[in-house]
């Protein structure tokens, strides 16, 4: 696509390894931003190589004792590096909880991610439909579903009913609280009103 508006540094480039000492991946930036260079740079702290290569400065390599006491790190940091790597390679998928919304999750590809251990589990309180109607999680054993309660632990069930109560034994007492709306006044009986009903 690039070589079709003209630009040619696609097709050539040079291929080569080389290191700039002395100055900060910014420069680097910098450099390829303004078309001064064209080149592009690997990263080793997000590319995983086969092997693990580094450059020794020469003020290091002049000096035996230090030569040997910064390969000796670089190659424990470079073991300790793929020990990593493998280590978030091999750990368990991710666990996917929503009691949010039921349309933030495309159901038919948390289904696919599920049945295929993409995704190790699903813990669901919202569907895109609700009631719930045909959804493919249903029944899929790494899925747990719950009816739109999450919000509703025993304590704060207990909390509304209390409310409810206090609420109720207000009115009765003629001191309403948590009024939401304004209250009609009482309507005193009228034969009429019934004729008409």
């Amino acid at each position: 696509m690039l070589s079709d508006l003209g630009h040619a540094s696609p097709i050539e480039h040079a291929s080569f390894t080389f290191g700039i000492e002395g100055v900060s991946r910014t420069l680097l930036a910098q450099i390829t931003r303004h078309r001064i260079a064209s080149f592009s740079v690997q990263s080793q702290r997000y590319v995983r190589l086969d092997d693990f290569r580094y450059v020794i400065p020469p003020e290091i390599e002049a000096i035996p004792e230090a030569k040997t006491a910064f390969i000796e790190s670089m190659n424990e940091d470079a073991r300790r590096y793929l020990d990593l790597v493998q280590k978030l390679e091999d750990g368990p998928p991710a666990l996917l909880v929503n009691t949010a919304r039921g349309g933030l999750i495309v159901e038919e590809d948390l289904a696919w991610a599920l049945q295929n251990h993409v995704i190790a589990g699903a813990a669901l309180d919202v569907l895109t439909e609700e009631p719930m109607g045909d959804t493919p999680l249903m029944g899929l054993p790494n899925c747990i579903i719950t009816p739109h309660c999450a919000w509703t632990p025993l304590e704060t069930r207990m909390r509304l009913i209390q409310i409810a109560e206090d609420n109720l034994r207000c009115y009765l007492d003629g001191e309403p609280r948590n009024v939401v709306a304004k209250p009609k006044p009482p309507r005193i009986f009228d034969p009429f009103f019934l004729d008409h009903m």
